[in-house]
């Protein structure tokens, strides 16, 4: 009876040894998806982040654009508000 308590429990350990190894195993290969599918989300987070700033350049590039464009409208209305009172003045300067 000792007897097959000893190899009772001599199995049970050695079970223990072979779970814990599988368990090692599993937790190693678990960190290492982990660590995968981490550098995976930082490459595609990096890529985004790319895609972006060209997004935002390009929208800084087309509002300079803009700018200038508006700029020049500006300046043209400004020409002409100067030449309509000027021919105003000159009429009204005609008339009298």
């Amino acid at each position: 009876y000792p007897e097959l308590f000893v190899r009772k429990m001599s199995e049970l350990a050695r079970n223990d040894e072979q779970a814990s190894s599988y368990q090692g195993d599993d937790e190693a290969e678990r960190i290492s998806r982990n660590r995968e599918r981490n550098k995976e989300h930082a490459r595609k987070t990096r890529l985004r982040k790319k895609e972006q700033l060209q997004a935002l350049k390009t929208r800084v590039t087309e509002l300079e654009a803009e700018g200038v464009r508006l700029k020049q409208e500006v300046e043209a209305c400004n020409v002409a508000s100067i030449l309509v009172g000027l021919s105003s003045g000159n009429v009204s300067d005609d008339g009298v």
